[in-house]
């Protein structure tokens, strides 16, 4: 057959924003083999094959890139982050990559990553800490090297790359901005609030940092400081803005004004992060929505798998990357650690089990969601392609426990238990069990949740990623789980 490169590369890509990549991928492998020196070919046939989580075919189709074109920097970058995330030592390959663009800061975090899944976290720390000095601007290295700092035992200090920088540079506004980001991810409110006053004094700006200081002033209960910096951040509003207002009005009681403020956003782009705050107001104003939108006895779906195949080898697997010192910054995890990378792309064919088993599940939860509803944001899905955007491990200890949360990002998220502490290690009930629709407590809601699950070995839980879900602190012992997101497509 007669192999047009380009347009079968376009109708790749296509495919791969549509979620129907494997479809193609039969033909692209065919094109591949019948040009074996064209490059863009195989590079698009390796980013096919990792966009889906195939990573050895991926590191397959990178090296013939590689072939291909020796002094391409794609290449060799993309055989180094698929062999990352395949889970095999790839800190040699980035080196290649970085001797053909050592500036690449692409490069220099895929690097460090390389060097913690090696085991080597202080190197890696100091490695990055020493290429953000030379480049004080560089924002993705700042982030970076604080969110290491704080997993390996830096609170205290996880945020001084910043200080460095700014006192060099102390005019340079984008750097405040993500200092006082960093500093509000991580909830340090007071610190914040504190650094807004320095960076409007130093940078002769104020407009530009109403929203973290309007954000501050709330969640440290100055709520007329709050309630003016909200108003006046009205006139420039973004669904970003929206949102930490509607946080505050529900924080403050107020429901009513609460449901009005998030309305006019829902039919625009990136209204999904707005729902799980509907979904209180509704509850509290005793709306007959609430029920349609949150669905539980619908959208919540429990499946017992049999996990005597792989149970044993998985929780081996999940333990032995468990390397970090401690919870990863601004995410739901108290008391554990969680892995880093894409879990599913791991090459352990005990990963790869329960990837097909999970996926087996989704399809029969989907057949059981019913009819498909077009207002609904996850139910407009009902037939939908979808693929894993996220997946990844979380190992619990004693009095550990995931704050109450949403997913923003996904369509639906999960829970699968690996091991669990033993009866009379958890606790009493509802000790260790994940509650699914309480929102956080700083709301004061009296929500009580839709759905109580005990966890148990083999369990899964699916749910919308917009439905409010945290667990209990347990008493002892180890809480092992995988979780992920889906993305649905169309």
């Amino acid at each position: 057959m007669d192999i047009d490169p380009e347009r079968l590369i376009d109708a790749a890509l296509t495919a791969r924003d549509n979620g129907s990549i494997e479809e193609i991928l039969p033909t692209l492998e065919t094109a591949a083999r019948r040009l074996p020196d064209h490059f863009r070919i195989w590079q698009t046939l390796a980013g096919s094959f990792r966009a889906i989580g195939d990573s050895a075919n991926a590191m397959e189709a990178y090296r013939h890139a590689h072939m291909a074109s020796p002094t391409e920097v794609k290449a060799i970058h993309g055989l180094a982050q698929a062999t990352l995330e395949a889970g095999l030592p790839a800190s040699g390959l980035f080196a290649q990559a970085l001797n053909l663009a050592p500036g690449n800061g692409d490069l220099i975090l895929g690097m460090t990553a390389a060097q913690i899944a090696d085991g080597n976290a202080d190197s890696a720390v100091n490695y990055l800490a020493t290429v953000v000095t030379a480049n004080p601007l560089w924002l993705d290295g700042h982030q970076t090297l604080a969110r290491l700092r704080w997993q390996w035992g830096g609170e205290e200090f996880f945020a001084e790359s910043y200080l460095a920088a700014i006192a060099t540079n102390p005019r340079h506004t984008p750097l405040w901005q993500a200092y006082i980001d960093i500093l509000i991810h991580s909830q340090c409110y007071a610190r914040a609030a504190d650094e807004i006053h320095r960076a409007k004094h130093a940078t002769a700006e104020s407009s530009i940092f109403d929203l973290p200081e309007a954000i501050c002033a709330s969640e440290l209960g100055r709520i007329e400081e709050a309630d003016i910096l909200f108003q006046r951040l009205v006139r420039r509003d973004t669904i970003y803005t929206a949102e930490r207002h509607v946080r505050h009005l529900l924080r403050t009681a107020r429901p009513e004004r609460a449901l009005s403020r998030a309305w006019p956003w829902i039919t625009r782009p990136g209204a999904t992060i707005l729902w799980p705050y509907i979904s209180i107001a509704w509850r509290l104003l005793g709306d007959r929505r609430a029920d349609w939108l949150d669905a539980p006895d619908r959208l919540i779906g429990i499946y017992d798998l049999d996990i005597a195949s792989f149970g044993g080898g998985l929780a081996k697997v999940l333990r032995n990357i468990h390397n970090s010192g401690a919870s990863p910054l601004g995410q739901s995890v108290v008391g554990g650690t969680q892995t880093d990378g894409p879990l599913f792309s791991r090459i352990e064919p005990e990963i790869h089990e329960l990837k097909s088993a999970i996926r087996t599940s989704v399809l029969d939860y989907q057949k059981r969601m019913g009819a498909t509803d077009a207002d609904h944001p996850v139910l407009k899905h009902v037939q939908s392609r979808f693929d894993f955007t996220g997946s990844w491990s979380v190992r619990l200890q004693q009095g550990g426990f995931h704050s109450s949360h949403i997913h923003p990002l996904g369509w639906l998220s999960s829970a699968f238990y690996v091991d669990v502490p033993k009866a009379d290690e958890m606790g009493s009930p509802p000790a260790g069990c994940l509650l699914l629709g309480e929102p956080p407590p700083e709301f004061n809601s009296g929500l009580s949740p839709y759905r109580i699950v005990e966890p148990k070995v083999g369990r899964l839980v699916l749910f919308p990623s917009i439905m409010w879900h945290g667990t209990q602190l347990f008493d002892a012992g180890e809480r092992l789980s995988v979780a992920f997101d889906l993305k649905a497509y169309g």
